[in-house]
């Protein structure tokens, strides 16, 4: 599993787009030009593209490109947050794909975090790694720990929460 990147996003909730569909939509929006604003005609040629134009927004620092999400979390070779997806999501298979997120996942991830931060013994229990239980292990949990806080305040009536998860870190 090394080399695994994770990124964890939230875009407007949309009836009958599923998470695939979303990145589908992603990657048509990214297209448009983002030296220019985006144009309606442009939208009406993107399936839902009219339906996410208030939430289309620049994203990237070198390479802005449009997008419909907002990046919440992105960690690389994140092999221990992999394996907890892994074991807690229903219909997860290891195919480095798309996946919904529900805020009960998300809360429960957010107390094994918390736990494996109070006690650093219960690493390798709850939290196991490829790699070392090194400074830069303990500092991504950190990372996820401020991240996750922020997702709950996401109101999942109005917006989807999409794990992204590539096997060769191209996220």
């Amino acid at each position: 599993m090394s080399g695994l990147g994770i990124c964890i996003k939230s875009a407007k909730r949309v009836d009958e787009v599923t998470p695939i569909q979303l990145k589908e939509i992603d990657n048509l929006v990214a297209e448009l030009n983002p030296k220019e604003p985006f144009t309606e005609v442009e939208l009406k040629n993107i399936p839902f593209g009219v339906e996410f134009a208030d939430t289309i927004h620049l994203e990237g620092e070198y390479y802005p490109l449009y997008s419909i999400f907002r990046e919440v979390l992105h960690l690389k070779n994140a092999s221990q947050i992999h394996s907890w997806f892994a074991k807690n999501l229903d219909n997860y298979k290891d195919d480095c794909k798309i996946y919904e997120v529900t805020k009960d996942q998300l809360e429960k991830l957010l107390a094994v975090v918390n736990k494996v931060l109070d006690d650093n013994s219960l690493a390798d229990q709850l939290l196991p790694t490829e790699g070392s239980y090194n400074k830069k292990y303990f500092k991504d949990l950190e990372k996820i720990k401020q991240n996750l806080e922020v997702l709950k305040t996401i109101n999942l009536e109005k917006q989807v929460i999409i794990l992204e998860i590539s096997c060769e870190d191209e996220i």
